[in-house]
């Protein structure tokens, strides 16, 4: 969800690309946020990277 998300993917997109409801992914969306303390998408984003959860290779 999160690389989605660094492609600048809105909610529902990644829900009809995961053939999965829009609360559902705002669910998972929310659950990121807690788990890496932060409050936005791009926060999410930079902190998966510190942490190594993600990275800008496009082979990953």
């Amino acid at each position: 969800m999160l690389r989605l998300i660094s492609q600048g993917r809105s909610n529902r997109q990644i829900a009809e690309e995961a053939h999965r409801s829009i609360n559902t992914i705002e669910a998972q969306l929310k659950s990121i946020y807690r788990k890496l303390n932060v409050r936005s998408r791009t926060q999410a984003v930079c902190v998966a990277t510190q942490w190594g959860l993600m990275s800008w290779d496009e082979s990953s």
